[in-house]
């Protein structure tokens, strides 16, 4: 195959990739992840030394060891950029409404207890800028904060645990917060302090093809931000299922700014806090 021919994915091999992503783990890519497909199948085509995509299916297809191909190519895929404070806006509203709103509903217990799990957190930073903006915001001893992140990739769940991260990671980060909450230990390399790893657990879980559904629970918040955008109708529709399921009453589910529900069949509501908008569950349901 030409170099030409190389970076041009053929749109029925295309089609064959997904199908087996979509078989194997419940990932629904849609149609406009194309350019993305190509490119990344291309560099790991070139990282093995194969130049004819027929040779690189059929490596697909037969490879059923524990560390298989397709495996890999998922962890390719799940490879999504992040950065700190992503979103900022939305996450003010998250520290001085959403958090205050849940907070209020729950003062009659003893020890109130606020989860907030971070689906598809990839290497950490969205569940570790929570962790900062709780304590930034100092909530009260009394009620208790538990953060769960959540993703299918086993790397970046490592790269999550160890917290360690590069300047990339801080593109709209205060430098501020970085001296009170992170230590650089070499050139360009800024590991989160002890305080904030110990507010989050991070786990495996795939929202598609949940085999434990009912063992998690519910979440008070839950951030799904730029997950949607990968998915078919189909996934979109599974994904928000999921959601729902796992929302408890007069929860809030967070998108990302290019994904709505707008347009969907879904008992959630949204409601417009200071532009941004969320989607809140019934308390009666």
């Amino acid at each position: 195959m030409t170099e030409k021919q190389f970076t041009q994915l053929p749109v029925s091999s295309f089609h064959m990739i997904r199908t087996m992503i979509r078989e194997y783990c419940g990932l629904n890519y849609n149609e406009n992840t194309y350019e993305i497909f190509s490119g990344r199948i291309e560099s790991r085509m070139k990282q093995l030394g194969i130049s004819n995509i027929a040779d690189y299916l059929e490596i697909l297809r037969n490879d059923h060891s524990d560390i298989c191909e397709l495996k890999a190519l998922i962890e390719i895929f799940s490879n999504r950029e992040t950065y700190f404070f992503r979103e900022q806006n939305q996450l003010d509203v998250f520290k001085n409404v959403l958090l205050d709103d849940i907070i209020k509903k729950k003062k009659t217990v003893d020890r109130p207890r606020v989860k907030i799990w971070c689906a598809g957190c990839a290497s950490g930073e969205e569940p570790y800028s929570i962790a900062i903006l709780i304590l930034e915001k100092r909530v009260s001893v009394q009620t208790e904060i538990d953060i769960l992140g959540f993703d299918i990739s086993d790397k970046a769940l490592r790269n999550a645990k160890q917290g360690i991260y590069r300047k990339a990671s801080f593109r709209y980060t205060h430098p501020a917060i970085m001296n009170k909450y992170f230590t650089q230990t070499t050139d360009g390399v800024f590991e989160i302090n002890v305080e904030i790893k110990k507010m989050v657990r991070f786990i495996k879980k795939n929202m598609i093809l949940d085999d434990q559904p009912d063992l998690m629970g519910t979440a008070d918040i839950i951030f799904c931000r730029n997950v949607m955008i990968y998915f078919d109708p189909e996934g979109r529709k599974k994904l928000i299922n999921w959601l729902v399921k796992h929302l408890a009453p007069g929860g809030f589910v967070l998108l990302g700014h290019s994904e709505s529900l707008l347009n969907m069949d879904t008992p959630l509501q949204a409601v417009t806090i200071n532009t941004e908008i969320v989607y809140q569950k019934s308390e009666f349901t």
